[in-house]
């Protein structure tokens, strides 16, 4: 029980300090705790649904792929942006936005490595074998 009241204390807490800190506009710190939150919620529902640490191993991975593969296409998408928009805000779009101006890559560039982690990240999941599937 002390788990379960812990796990719930952090979330809480770590979604109410970032959200605090975007409202007083120190956006970068922000987003540290953003992903602390967003990683712990994300390892923690990973977890309840494995059996062993392989399988946590592999479905995290998996799920690394699938999101840097339809993440950003579909939040641009809906923000009705270019599905290759990078932003100026967020610090992994600030790292990536000075990759492909040192590289000269064009922004299209991107459609190939998302297309492998999509069948990459599908193709991890329907494989892994797993007693707790439904």
């Amino acid at each position: 029980m002390k788990k379960i009241l812990f796990l719930i204390l952090f979330l809480i807490v770590f979604k109410a300090v970032s959200d605090g800190l975007v409202l007083s506009h120190h956006h970068l710190l922000a987003g540290i705790f953003e992903f602390i939150y967003q990683a712990v919620l994300i390892c923690g529902l990973i977890y309840f649904l494995t059996d062993n640490w392989k399988d946590f191993a592999w479905m995290l991975f998996a799920f690394v792929l699938l999101r840097f593969a339809l993440f950003d296409i579909i939040h641009n998408l809906c923000a009705e942006q270019d599905w290759n928009f990078i932003g100026t805000t967020k610090l992994f779009d600030i790292i990536r936005q000075k990759f492909y101006d040192l590289s000269g890559f064009p922004l299209n560039f991107m459609f190939w490595p998302k297309l492998f982690a999509l069948i990459g990240g599908i193709s991890i999941l329907i494989n892994i074998k797993n007693d707790n599937d439904v």
